[in-house]
Protein backbone atom coordinates (compact mmCIF):
# COMPACT_ATOMS: atom_id res chain seq x y z
CA UNK A 1 0.00 0.00 0.00
CA UNK A 2 3.25 2.08 0.78
CA UNK A 3 4.40 2.06 -2.75
CA UNK A 4 1.07 2.76 -4.04
CA UNK A 5 0.73 5.87 -1.69
CA UNK A 6 4.24 7.20 -2.57
CA UNK A 7 3.27 6.49 -6.79
CA UNK A 8 -0.44 8.75 -6.36
CA UNK A 9 1.96 11.28 -3.72
CA UNK A 10 4.30 12.21 -6.56
CA UNK A 11 1.59 12.38 -9.06
CA UNK A 12 -0.97 14.18 -6.64
CA UNK A 13 -3.62 12.74 -9.12
CA UNK A 14 -6.92 10.98 -7.21
CA UNK A 15 -7.89 9.64 -10.55
CA UNK A 16 -4.36 8.09 -11.09
CA UNK A 17 -4.95 6.15 -7.88
CA UNK A 18 -8.63 5.48 -8.52
CA UNK A 19 -7.20 3.67 -11.87
CA UNK A 20 -4.82 2.21 -10.48
CA UNK A 21 -6.88 0.06 -7.53
CA UNK A 22 -9.18 -0.84 -10.41
CA UNK A 23 -6.37 -2.42 -12.03
CA UNK A 24 -5.20 -4.28 -8.90
CA UNK A 25 -8.65 -5.23 -8.40
CA UNK A 26 -8.91 -6.89 -11.78
CA UNK A 27 -5.23 -8.37 -11.38
CA UNK A 28 -5.35 -12.20 -10.63
CA UNK A 29 -2.03 -13.16 -9.60
CA UNK A 30 -1.42 -11.91 -6.08
CA UNK A 31 1.76 -13.24 -5.78
CA UNK A 32 3.26 -11.46 -8.10
CA UNK A 33 1.46 -7.60 -7.22
CA UNK A 34 4.22 -5.95 -6.27
CA UNK A 35 6.31 -6.58 -9.25
CA UNK A 36 2.71 -5.33 -11.16
CA UNK A 37 2.46 -2.01 -8.48
CA UNK A 38 6.19 -1.18 -9.57
CA UNK A 39 5.32 -1.47 -13.35
CA UNK A 40 2.02 0.85 -12.64
CA UNK A 41 3.10 4.22 -15.31
CA UNK A 42 3.74 7.04 -13.22
CA UNK A 43 1.63 9.16 -15.13
CA UNK A 44 -2.27 9.31 -16.02
CA UNK A 45 -1.62 9.49 -19.92
CA UNK A 46 0.74 6.00 -19.73
CA UNK A 47 -1.65 4.85 -17.08
CA UNK A 48 -4.51 5.45 -19.34
CA UNK A 49 -3.14 3.63 -22.59
CA UNK A 50 -1.94 0.44 -20.46
CA UNK A 51 -5.11 -0.16 -19.28
CA UNK A 52 -6.54 0.14 -23.05
CA UNK A 53 -4.14 -2.18 -23.83
CA UNK A 54 -4.99 -4.65 -21.08
CA UNK A 55 -8.83 -4.01 -22.47
CA UNK A 56 -7.94 -5.13 -25.85
CA UNK A 57 -6.08 -8.45 -24.77
CA UNK A 58 -8.89 -9.28 -22.13
CA UNK A 59 -11.40 -8.93 -24.92
CA UNK A 60 -10.63 -8.81 -27.97
CA UNK A 61 -7.93 -6.17 -30.84
CA UNK A 62 -9.37 -3.32 -31.00
CA UNK A 63 -12.37 -3.10 -28.92
CA UNK A 64 -11.15 0.29 -27.51
CA UNK A 65 -10.61 1.36 -31.08
CA UNK A 66 -14.44 0.32 -32.43
CA UNK A 67 -15.94 1.38 -29.01
CA UNK A 68 -14.58 4.99 -28.73
CA UNK A 69 -15.05 5.38 -32.54
CA UNK A 70 -18.70 4.79 -32.10
CA UNK A 71 -19.27 6.91 -28.80
CA UNK A 72 -17.03 9.76 -30.86
CA UNK A 73 -18.78 9.59 -34.34
CA UNK A 74 -22.33 10.19 -33.37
Amino acid sequence: MNMLLNKSLENKLALWLFYVCNELRVFGEFATINRKIEQIPPNLEDLMGKIFERINSDFRDNIVREVLGFLFCC
